[in-house]
């Protein structure tokens, strides 16, 4: 699944802030610009979100809401939306967002009415969530962008 050792990977430099425009359609299939030899589509990643959507629902039985911080396509929202279904719960609810327009733009069909583009900059809080999921994202950010993002989030994610 992911590059192997050969391949030249084209990466930012995380001394600055990244641009949404960074994380465009080449960097999502597959090509130099990410770690990615095949294309970051829900035919290779979809047992690994599947997974995790399971871990999160049963590892915190007492969670309803949760926000998915750096969604990129919206996979895991997908599967949050596949398993409620599976389930008949319609006591879960998955949102999340994304600094690519590309990535909401070309986000699952299923994942669509979830997600939205935002950074962790401009991100408005307008409700409380039960969990705040993060897969593959705090890494891009600076140091100042992470502890603005946490500090502000603080207030809206349930202290269990």
């Amino acid at each position: 699944m992911f590059a192997n050792s050969t391949k030249k990977i084209y990466a930012p430099r995380l001394s600055g802030e990244v641009k949404p425009d960074f994380y465009d359609k080449d960097y999502y299939l597959g090509t130099n610009k990410s770690n990615w030899d095949k294309p970051y589509g829900w035919e290779y990643f979809n047992k690994l979100f599947k997974e995790w959507a399971v871990f999160l629902i049963v590892g915190f039985p007492e969670a309803g809401k949760f926000i998915d911080v750096g969604c990129a396509r919206g996979f895991l929202e997908k599967a949050f939306v596949d398993l409620a279904e599976r389930n008949q719960r319609d006591d879960i609810h998955i949102e999340g967002f994304d600094l690519s327009p590309w990535a909401i733009e070309n986000a699952e069909p299923e994942a669509k009415p979830f997600v939205s583009v935002a950074s962790v900059d401009d991100y408005t809080f307008d409700r409380e969530f039960d969990v705040m999921v993060s897969l593959d994202t705090f890494e891009h950010l600076t140091e100042e962008q992470i502890t603005s993002f946490l500090m502000r989030s603080r207030r809206f994610i349930r202290d269990f």
